[in-house]
């Protein structure tokens, strides 16, 4: 469980879809996605047979869970997110399940 004293030493990343351009022949390009960083975090995986209920009473079994200051943006579900640790390296990727902000922090599962 998250407290107002948590440190929050990772950093939360969210996928960026650059829009569709013409090429001169007329053709669809893209450029590869990118990665924008949006808020401090820390991530802590599931223990096994972790869920959360969804709308109409639906389990939605998830593999972690981010903790955020309560001043982060929201994230909509089925985001593509990604946790960096202190050096850099991914620690996790997920869409986004389930997105809710409390009083001190907040939390998404992925």
């Amino acid at each position: 469980m998250a407290t107002l004293g948590t440190k929050y030493t990772d950093t939360l990343q969210v996928e960026q879809q650059p829009a569709q351009q013409m090429n001169a022949l007329g053709d669809l390009v893209s450029s590869p996605a990118e990665w924008l960083s949006v808020s401090l975090c820390r991530e802590e995986p599931s223990a096994a047979g972790s869920e959360v209920s969804g709308v109409g009473a639906t389990a939605i079994v998830w593999s972690s869970e981010i903790f955020m200051p309560p001043t982060c943006p929201r994230i909509a579900n089925k985001t593509l997110v990604r946790v960096l640790n202190a050096t850099g390296e991914v620690q996790v990727t997920g869409r986004v399940l389930r997105f809710k902000r409390y009083k001190h922090y907040a939390k998404l599962w992925i």
